[in-house]
């Protein structure tokens, strides 16, 4: 056997490996806090609720999306968000921040992550989200656990 018939043969081997370890997850998380405006309200108003949240992947990058959705099959979506940037602190925790700018909304999430085997396993942040109408949500929101579809 050629020494590049084995290097195909990691190579190929690796490339296995990056496509098996996108992991899409879905977590039932706990949000509170508060919104105006546009059609969520017409005043200022406290809330709670269980929103939805989903990460493209669990194995952190920069390619990494987050969505925020009030059901579970993601058809009211309150935020789709890109990865800027994580920093470890610790071997299975870290601090992560991501951004929306789609022309019409504007939207910063901050938080810290905890990590078991590389992958993400919770998280707590803030998210602050200005929609195209003038309304705007900011909310402190926790992951909850991971669901399995």
């Amino acid at each position: 056997m050629s020494y590049k018939a084995i290097l195909f043969g990691i190579l190929l081997l690796l490339t296995m490996h990056q496509v098996a370890s996108a992991q899409p997850a879905t977590f039932a998380s706990s949000g509170s806090g508060t919104q105006f405006g546009g059609s969520l309200s017409s005043a200022f108003a406290k809330f709670k609720d269980k929103p939805f949240t989903s990460l493209s992947d669990t194995m952190l990058d920069a390619a990494v999306t987050l969505t925020i959705a009030t059901d579970p099959q993601f058809n009211d979506v309150i935020a789709t968000l890109q990865m800027m940037d994580y920093f470890d602190t610790g071997p299975s925790t870290g601090a992560f921040s991501f951004v929306q700018n789609d022309g019409s909304n504007f939207g910063v999430f901050n938080g810290t992550f905890k990590t078991q085997g590389g992958l993400l396993t919770s998280f707590t942040g803030t998210l602050v989200e200005i929609f195209a109408d003038g309304g705007f949500v900011i909310m402190t929101l926790k992951s909850g656990k991971q669901v399995v579809p």
